[in-house]
C-alpha cells in the first residue's frame, strides 16, 4: 500500500520486518493480517527534529503507531460482481 500527503509518500510492506534504513517523516511501516480480515501497520521510526510531523505535534524517537483498517459490507450490483463481507 502506499499513501500520500502533504508531498510526502509512504509505502508499507506486508510481513516483512526490515529495519527502517532511515528516519522519515510518514516513519517505517509493516503491516499484517489479523483475525483474518483486519489489516495492520505498526508504523516506527519517525523523524524526530521539530516541525518534522507538523506544528504542535511533538514527539520522542520512541513514537510507535499502529494503524488498523477493517472492511465494511458494500453492495452496488450496477459496478461490484461480488459482495464484500465482513
Amino acid at each position: 500500500m502506499a499513501y500520500e500527503y502533504a508531498g510526502a509518500a509512504a509505502r508499507s510492506t506486508l510481513g516483512q520486518s526490515s529495519a527502517s534504513p532511515s528516519d522519515t517523516w510518514m516513519g517505517h511501516s509493516v503491516g499484517r493480517w489479523e483475525r483474518g480480515y483486519a489489516l495492520s501497520f505498526d508504523v516506527t521510526s519517525f523523524m524526530t527534529r521539530p516541525g518534522s510531523t507538523g506544528p504542535g505535534i511533538f514527539h520522542s524517537d520512541a513514537l510507535h503507531v499502529v494503524e488498523r483498517y477493517t472492511p465494511i459490507s458494500t453492495d452496488d450490483p450496477s459496478t461490484q460482481s461480488l459482495i464484500f463481507t465482513r
